[in-house]
């Protein structure tokens, strides 16, 4: 049975008014119960996102990692998170090879990010993709901004 047939019946049951409003009256909790857990989401992530800008703003990368690995995992389509751990992979040794994975899907995501071609290059240079880092850097040295700096 359908769900539309389920429906027509049991609206002919009780009449259409009601039918509506029990649909109403049960859909209502999920709707404000989806609502509260969309606030403690964007609160949880307001406060992973101020820890992980501090930490990087002391230029204390391995600290900051964990949280920009949390906000990538609550929002994984923000390039912004994922360009910024992959700047702190680059200074974590053992994981440096996640830095060209993060700074490429932060490249794919938006192109424009403030010298994402000059970090991949030193995360191809760390990772031994030579070649990928001189063109990386040479793209980086094209950038009208980087030389403004």
């Amino acid at each position: 049975m359908s769900l539309l047939t389920w429906f027509l019946d049991f609206s002919g049951m009780i009449g259409m008014r009601h039918a509506v409003l029990i649909i109403f009256l049960l859909l209502t909790p999920t709707l404000i119960f989806a609502q509260k857990r969309d606030k403690n989401k964007e609160k949880q992530e307001e406060k992973l996102a101020e820890n992980a800008e501090y930490f990087y703003g002391e230029k204390n990368y391995l600290r900051a990692l964990g949280y920009y690995r949390d906000l990538v995992n609550l929002d994984s389509l923000n390039p912004f998170y994922h360009y910024r751990l992959g700047i702190c992979y680059l200074y974590k040794q053992d994981e440096r090879a996640k830095s060209v994975v993060e700074l490429e899907k932060a490249r794919m995501m938006d192109p424009g990010l403030d010298q994402v071609d000059f970090f991949l290059g030193r995360a191809y240079h760390l990772n031994y993709r030579f070649d990928d880092a001189i063109r990386a850097f040479e793209i980086a040295l094209n950038d009208p901004e980087l030389n403004a700096l």
